[in-house]
């Protein structure tokens, strides 16, 4: 019997393929999504961080979790992939659970390159810094510019509520 993936991979694993994005999804969004779920209103830094956390103490089996630079919306964005997938990035940091030996996070070479750092370390940090200021303002969203190119962070839009509704708020149909 396949256990239940958590709520957080479900949300990066269908982001794609739901039609939401090209290529992941934020951090602040998927810190938002599931306050959203258990009705948190006030998050902070230690939010922020306990997800990253999870996520790599608590992989779903076979999958590593990626984080890249995305260019189009200007973030860092997450996605999964199988691990003995082709298409899997191979990237000097990434950060395994204390039990494992295989990397459950790991740090895209675009990441890399756009924070000039190969540190895991200070990379986990400089993610956790870089989503604690939008979601302690409760902006979740990577949103256009009104008029602009640019992006930035604000509230979730009506089309990203229903996504977290229908992805980890519904209950499933047995």
């Amino acid at each position: 019997m396949e256990m239940k993936k958590p709520d957080w991979f479900i949300l990066i694993e269908r982001w794609v393929p739901e039609g939401m994005g090209e290529f992941g999804v934020t951090l602040p969004f998927l810190v938002g999504a599931l306050a959203l779920k258990a009705g948190d209103t006030r998050l902070n830094s230690s939010h922020v961080r306990t997800l990253p956390e999870k996520i790599i103490a608590s992989p779903v089996h076979g999958y590593v979790t990626e984080v890249s630079w995305c260019a189009n919306i200007a973030a860092p964005v997450f996605n999964t992939k199988a691990i003995d997938s082709p298409e899997r990035m191979r990237s000097p940091a990434g950060m395994a659970p204390p039990s494992g030996h295989e990397q459950s996070l790991v740090f895209g070479p675009n990441l890399l390159s756009h924070w000039c750092c190969t540190n895991p370390s200070v990379l986990f940090e400089r993610l956790v810094e870089d989503a604690t200021e939008h979601v302690s303002k409760g902006q979740y969203s990577r949103i256009r510019k009104p008029g602009t190119t640019e992006f930035e962070y604000g509230h979730f839009l009506p089309g990203e509520i229903a996504y977290i509704t229908k992805m980890i708020m519904t209950p499933s149909q047995p």
